[in-house]
């Protein structure tokens, strides 16, 4: 009874709306004195006692009782993160600085998964070497692989047996290939970086390599206490769009590796990844006149490092190659492979960074791609042009048991996929952000700003421009329909959603929801 009342509360307000719009009237107060209610009446507060209310969901968000309890907050929790976006996407700030992604990283992302950070600073390394910085930031690299006793990318007994070039070895448990550093040329590529480049230029590679040593230590923390062989089955997993709501599914690694997660590891390594993104794009925007077009490939443990000054056309990257980062200049390109994205056990970052040119992003596999961090961070950063994504599962900006960013700063673009993109977590962060142009964005469900099982956070930013949003609304093209509309209309979570697991029908594991936000 009481639950209805407050519903005719809330249709009474609206009809009222009309009639007292001209006048200074609280209207929500003014309906809630005639029914002899309170504002404290609006909320939740759970009780023990309450037949079969699921009182100890995990992964709740540190935000969610206290929203539950006060609704009428959720005005201001929702206004500060659009006025993250008003202030760090504006161009004037995008400018003045090089801190605006990492600005929203830790206001939409960061703050409201976890909390418990200061916004301050990166704190990032500095290069102390300015003669051989490239050198010096490999060479460190490399003695951090070797050194690396919290989480080995390789079975150590493996590698003794491997010549010291390290060139490949198979993952039975995964079933593929691993192609791995080749030390030798990691240190030649790197001296002959340093000898063409110039002094400025070597400064900021310098720098953006020395930081992935950093991150990757960090996030390698943020796991030191997951077992590897649960680790390898999250990279399986493409189904949670299609099988958590009404928990038809049940995956126990995720419960085994979502409770040993250090998450602020975690953050504090996206927070530093956003970071050094931004910093070294915004640095080398002036080297786009240079005629140097050499091609630099530096091997590593962790996935190759890439600079390209330019090779324009399209771009085909080995699909079984992990990608450590990737830096490309300017040209018209098009993508074959993954981009900012950490597919796989042994890929624990990946950055990627186009500075120029009208570029198309093709996934040719089914999941993670475009921005994408399962179990890591995956950054893709687009500075300019006329851009066209098009992915399936987990792409432009999703984030699982991670953080995964894509942030296109300017430019006419198109946003494709199917599930589990365009800004969409679970267990994680996912945030896409757009800063200006005309941009489309179609999904056929979950994504747009979808936050997903496990406090996932998912945020769709846009600031600027004619922009369409559609998600799939016909079960014809793809089905998610349901009962509820006698299968004629798709439930498909798009455009600002929380979405949890219901397990009370099924198996009894029930994990909270997430946030989810369009902006």
């Amino acid at each position: 009874m009481r639950k209805f009342l407050l519903m005719l509360i809330i249709m009474i307000s609206m009809l009222c709306e009309s009639a007292l719009a001209g006048e200074n009237t609280d209207i929500l107060q003014a309906v809630l004195d005639s029914a002899r209610f309170s504002r404290a009446d609006l909320g939740y507060m759970p009780q023990g006692y309450w037949s079969r209310f699921p009182l100890d969901i995990p992964y709740r968000l540190t935000s969610f009782n206290d929203l539950f309890a006060e609704p009428l907050k959720l005005y201001d929790y929702s206004k500060t993160m659009a006025g993250a976006v008003e202030k760090y996407m504006d161009s004037a700030f995008l400018d003045s600085g090089s801190l605006a992604l990492y600005y929203l990283t830790y206001s939409l992302g960061v703050d409201r998964k976890l909390g418990g950070f200061r916004n301050y600073s990166p704190n990032l390394k500095q290069i102390t070497d300015s003669a051989h910085p490239i050198s010096e930031a490999v060479d460190s690299l490399l003695a951090f692989e070797n050194s690396d006793t919290i989480f080995s990318p390789y079975d150590q007994s493996v590698l003794d047996d491997m010549d010291p070039r390290r060139s490949t070895i198979y993952d039975n448990e995964m079933k593929q290939l691993i192609i791995i550093g080749d030390r030798d040329k990691a240190v030649e590529e790197s001296r002959r970086l340093d000898s063409v480049l110039t002094e400025k230029d070597r400064l900021i590679i310098g720098k953006f390599i020395l930081n992935l040593t950093d991150i990757i230590r960090w996030r390698n923390l943020a796991f030191r206490n997951c077992p590897p062989e649960l680790m390898k089955r999250i990279y399986e997993i493409d189904d949670l769009a299609l099988t958590q709501s009404d928990g038809t599914v049940y995956y126990p690694e995720i419960d085994d590796i979502a409770t040993r997660i250090d998450y602020a590891s975690l953050h504090y390594a996206a927070l530093k990844a956003a970071a050094i993104t931004e910093e070294t794009a915004d640095s080398l925007l002036f080297y786009l006149d240079s005629e140097n077009c050499e091609s630099f490939v530096i091997p590593t443990d962790y996935g190759d490092i890439i600079f390209n000054a330019d090779l324009g056309g399209t771009i085909h990257y080995d699909i079984d190659r992990n990608f450590l980062a990737v830096v490309n200049l300017k040209g018209d390109n098009e993508y074959t492979g993954p981009c900012g994205a950490t597919k796989r056990f042994y890929n624990p970052v990946s950055i990627h960074i186009d500075l120029d040119g009208n570029d198309n992003y093709m996934a040719t596999d089914s999941m993670s791609d475009q921005g994408s961090g399962i179990l890591g961070i995956g950054v893709l950063y687009d500075a300019s042009g006329n851009d066209t994504y098009s992915g399936k599962s987990h792409v432009q900006g999703t984030g699982l048991l991670g953080v995964g960013i894509l942030f296109d700063l300017k430019g006419n673009d198109k946003y494709n996929a199917e599930l589990s993109g365009q800004g969409c977590g679970y267990f994680g962060i996912g945030l896409c952000f757009d800063a200006a142009g005309n941009d489309s964005f179609y999904i056929y469900g979950a994504g747009q700003g979808f936050g997903g099982v496990g406090g996932g956070i998912g945020v769709l930013a846009d600031y600027s421009g004619d922009d369409f949003y559609e998600g799939e609304p016909s079960p014809e093209v793809f089905d998610l329909s349901d009962y509820h509309s006698e299968k004629k209309i798709n439930g498909n979570g798009v455009q600002g959603v929380g979405f949890g697991r219901r397990g009370d029908i099924t198996d009894g594991h029930s994990w909270a929801g997430g946030m989810g936000a369009i902006i």
